[in-house]
């Protein structure tokens, strides 16, 4: 981020001309610029995930997949295997009713959160964010004392969202959400044994 920053202030500082230098005092210049860096910055900032930026209630609209590395997704051969990778899983997460608004989460302030499969089954907990390096932590609560606890990766894809589990890991979450037939958790595993550092998830849009 650091980085960023720097390379946004050589920007805005050559942007603003020997014009504007000649007309304004070096002190008006200054601020004009620190002005335009804060916005700049503000913006890079408010782009990282925090529990502010994440409240409310967020609706599936599919599927999603990564590899835990660029050298393993190139391995696996590119977008072409993520194209196929999220159309089976998209294929097997309707045959058990997970399908667009079928699945929402809902992520609070004072982070707990709660998701809902359909209209009737909802689980919930606290959540744990580390937006700095897209990794969350979601300590579903299965007994009155009890958490189970799930460590996934969160990222922004435009407006959207994707919350995306280590392959084998989706089935347990399917398990709790109370959503799993054989033939879907061959299918995941099958996936998470065909591509290796495969994450497999749910695309998600705010409401």
């Amino acid at each position: 981020m650091r980085k960023a920053i720097a390379i946004c202030i050589v920007t805005l500082i050559a942007s603003v001309g020997t014009v504007d230098a000649q007309k304004k005092s070096a002190k008006g210049v200054l601020k004009d610029i620190f002005n335009k860096v804060t916005d700049v910055t503000d913006k890079i900032i408010d782009y990282r995930l925090t529990p502010k930026s994440l409240e409310g209630t967020w609706s599936y609209v599919g599927s999603a997949c990564m590899f835990e590395s660029d050298e393993l997704l190139k391995k696996a051969g590119g977008a072409a295997a993520a194209a196929k990778i999220t159309d089976k899983l998209d294929s097997q997460l309707a045959l058990i009713g997970i399908k667009e608004g079928g699945v929402t989460y809902t992520f609070r302030a004072d982070t707990t959160f709660t998701s809902k499969t359909g209209k009737f089954l909802s689980v919930g907990g606290k959540y744990v964010l580390d937006g700095d390096n897209d990794k969350i932590e979601l300590q579903y609560r299965i007994a009155s004392f009890r958490f189970m606890t799930v460590n996934a990766t969160i990222k922004r894809k435009g407006k959207n969202i994707e919350l995306l589990f280590p392959a084998h890991k989706l089935l347990t979450v399917l398990q709790m959400a109370g959503k799993i037939n054989n033939s879907t958790c061959k299918a995941i595993s099958a996936l998470a044994e065909q591509y290796d550092g495969l994450m497999l998830g749910y695309e998600l849009q705010k409401q």
